[in-house]
């Protein structure tokens, strides 16, 4: 069966760098991959929403990050808010879009224990749960897009000192699954970017330290 060609518009780690004046292209499907706010406020999280629902895209994703506390602790809450605006949201779990297949999550490896921080380890859970026991469901799908927040070991992951802080785990997973085709990250804002490695075609959509929309990339 042949799949049809969907656009895709992705950002993330705006960090509330958004008014009514930024618009985005009208587009088959727009993707927020985390840090939409500071410190995942009631109101920093209600404003994202409403302007994230006014943008001119047929299908929206809320894939929230590190920062976004509010949608760990309130998931239900901000899941019931975000479907009145026509907005996905998934913090661990497939969803399936037309004729695609998606896999969406905003678990990263443990940072200073910040939302979303799980064990970048194979076995052990001694910083909050495993990320294998997260993310092993990829390994069944073919997937068409894959939405983290950040970014698997080695690719588009060294930080503004040198530093690779990708996912031993989502490395691992995709050396045992060759059948990701894209994979749409942020977190990591120095390394944005695209590359194409273990076959899939990676997009770090992260703003700049800054948090200025000033990147601009077509593939």
């Amino acid at each position: 069966k042949l799949k049809k060609t969907m656009n895709v518009t992705a950002f993330s780690d705006i960090h509330m760098q958004f008014s009514d004046e930024l618009l985005v292209e009208p587009t088959d499907l727009l993707v927020c991959a985390g840090d939409a706010t500071h410190h995942g406020k009631d109101n920093e999280l209600y404003s994202f929403i409403r302007w994230l629902g006014l943008q001119p895209a047929k299908y929206k994703i809320f894939v929230p990050g590190n920062h976004d506390f509010g949608c760990q602790k309130n998931e239900h809450m901000w899941k019931t808010h975000c479907k009145e605006m026509n907005i996905h949201l998934e913090t661990n779990g497939f969803l399936y879009i037309e004729d695609k297949i998606l896999f969406c999550s905003a678990w990263t490896p443990y940072f200073y224990d910040w939302a979303f921080n799980g064990t970048d380890e194979l076995n052990g859970d001694h910083k909050g749960p495993n990320l294998y026991d997260k993310w092993k469901y990829i390994l069944d799908f073919n997937i068409d897009l894959l939405i983290t927040h950040g970014p698997a070991r080695n690719v588009l992951d060294i930080n503004r000192i040198g530093e690779h802080c990708g996912s031993h785990v989502l490395a691992h997973l995709f050396n045992q699954n060759h059948s990701i085709k894209n994979h749409v990250f942020g977190h990591i804002h120095d390394s944005h970017g695209y590359t194409f490695s273990n076959n899939i075609h990676s997009y770090n959509v992260a703003l700049d330290n800054k948090y200025y929309p000033q990147h601009k990339f077509t593939k």
